[in-house]
């Protein structure tokens, strides 16, 4: 599990680690400091070259929550990762700064797990 930060538009890691690589679905949870309370919070990823593959992080319990996941795509390629928070309130998107962290490339990114449990 990853947690991050955010006091204000200032996004940082606080503690944690990823799991073995190839997992999925792994949380990330964001400590807030209640400013921007108003806003609704949308977690944005970035990876590959310039971080050119982006795409809004996953909320499992749609929004009522502050844990959100990193999908498995993110450990299919090595690379740089960024992670950033969009609080948005009507017309108004303001968003933190951007955490960056390397993910090595998975051994099983090839693999295709079933999608029910066994």
């Amino acid at each position: 599990m990853l947690v991050l930060e955010r006091e204000g538009l200032k996004l940082k890691f606080v503690d944690g680690g990823l799991p073995a690589r190839g997992s999925s679905n792994i949380p990330v949870t964001v400590e807030d400091d209640g400013s921007y309370s108003g806003y609704t919070p949308k977690m944005l990823i970035g990876f590959g070259f310039n971080f050119n593959r982006k795409f809004e992080m996953k909320n499992p319990d749609e929004g009522t929550t502050n844990v959100y996941t990193l999908p498995a795509e993110f450990f299919a390629e090595g690379g740089d990762t960024c992670i950033a928070m969009m609080l948005i309130s009507g017309d108004q998107q303001l968003v933190t700064n951007q955490c960056e962290f390397h993910i090595l490339e998975s051994p099983y990114r090839i693999v295709q797990l079933p999608i029910t449990d066994v």
